[in-house]
């Protein structure tokens, strides 16, 4: 990468600037990810739900958690957000398609990311705010 500094600039600053003054400079910065880090995720099921505040619009704010045991395994299931109520169903029920800015979370079992995926997302992070 080249780049030059024009002589356009002391017309703008005010300053006197010498014709021809350039600066280079190069920077190169490579990352490979060689793991496959594939993988498919589905959850399906069913979560009582408590509502913990009717907002000023009559929407209602919910929050509900789950514990499932799976060979010994224990496991959550955290559900929360905000619904409104003309979306609840005549069994009292309700599509998380429905749940607005629904916080959903899994854990428990073996939900550990690769620590080559962290450092190789930690990577683009850091490399995404180099500016050459």
């Amino acid at each position: 990468m080249t780049s030059t500094t024009p002589a356009i600039i002391g017309a703008v600053t005010g300053q006197h600037v010498l014709d021809g003054i350039t600066s280079n400079s190069s920077s190169s910065n490579k990352l490979t990810n060689t793991n496959n880090n594939n993988g498919n995720n589905f959850l399906s099921g069913s979560i009582t739900a408590t509502v913990i505040e009717v907002l000023p619009n009559g929407n209602l704010k919910v929050s509900g958690e789950k514990l499932v045991t799976v060979n010994q395994t224990d496991q959550y299931i955290r559900i929360s957000g905000v619904i409104n109520p003309v979306y609840v169903q005549y069994n009292n029920t309700i599509p998380s398609t429905q749940v607005a800015d629904a916080q959903i979370e899994y854990r428990g079992g073996n939900t550990n990311i690769d620590s080559a995926a962290i450092k190789s997302m930690l990577g683009h992070f850091f490399l995404s705010s180099v500016p050459f």
